[in-house]
């Protein structure tokens, strides 16, 4: 009766369960970027002399703000889950299935019905409420449970789940946009160490800016495309259990370039083909 793996730790291989206490850490170096831009590197480069330098650093400023809100928003807003309006007849029905279910070990989201009794938390839940024993609560329209925050997403804040990734992501591309602006205004002075540090300091950010883009990119894709067919990752997870055929095919010294590039980009049709084989 354990939880339908994430769909994207599944892919990937790997568990992140020991980040679940940093989660302040993307706010903390957001911040700091931003503070170093606006104070230092800015003023020192002559950027805010021109009408687009102050919009770049007004709207990195306006950015970051809305970043930290919609943090602080997603973090107030905990897994929870209502009681469907039931018969007794109906509550009894759903009893029955779920103590059944418990003693042959039957995994309890196979239970199709209007109305689910949670044998963990000992109450009535809706058809589309699970369960998790992560978070030991169960959760409304749940999408997965995110190490990352610590607790899952669902219908209370799966909106703000998403609005933090796409603020993250427009961070870095916002990021892009400043370093383009600052080369720029660069002056070419001559070779030195300390223009090699910089120019390798410049491709160090440059690349993780990409590499943050690319994932999100990866991440946005998928859940968007799973959400445009009307159910959750973990519903969508739990159909076909999809998950069981992955899990033994999604190992990295397994995969092919070819493979690596079908998870990233496209769906997954190919990859379930081999699987079924």
């Amino acid at each position: 009766m354990d939880d339908i793996p994430h769909p994207f730790y599944v892919h990937l291989n790997f568990a992140i369960t020991s980040i679940r206490n940093i989660h302040w850490f993307a706010p903390v170096v957001v911040v700091l970027i931003e503070s170093i831009y606006v104070f230092y590197i800015a003023p020192s480069n002559g950027v805010t002399e021109t009408p687009f330098g102050v919009f770049l650093v007004s709207f990195g400023v306006t950015l970051t703000l809305l970043f930290l809100v919609v943090y602080l928003l997603i973090m107030t807003r905990k897994p929870h889950h209502h009681e469907p309006h039931a018969t007794e007849e109906e509550k009894k029905e759903a009893y029955d299935v779920a103590i059944e279910a418990e003693a042959n070990n039957w995994n309890c989201y196979d239970v199709d019905k209007r109305v689910r009794y949670c044998a963990v938390c000992k109450h009535y839940m809706t058809r589309r409420t699970y369960h998790c024993k992560e978070c030991g609560v169960c959760t409304e329209f749940k999408d997965h449970h995110c190490d990352y925050f610590g607790f899952c997403i669902g219908k209370h804040n799966l909106a703000l789940f998403y609005a933090f990734f796409l603020t993250l992501t427009a961070l870095c591309i916002y990021g892009f946009v400043c370093f383009g602006h600052l080369l720029s205004r660069f002056e070419y002075t001559g070779f030195s160490p300390l223009f090699a540090l910089k120019i390798l300091g410049l491709i160090y950010i440059l690349s993780a800016l990409g590499m943050g883009i690319f994932l999100s990119y990866y991440f946005m894709k998928k859940a968007f495309t799973i959400l445009a067919k009307g159910c959750t990752q973990f519903e969508y997870m739990l159909e076909g259990r999809v998950s069981v055929k992955l899990v033994k095919l999604f190992s990295f010294h397994h995969l092919t370039w070819w493979e690596i590039i079908n998870i990233f980009f496209f769906e997954f049709t190919d990859l379930d083909e081999q699987a079924n084989g």
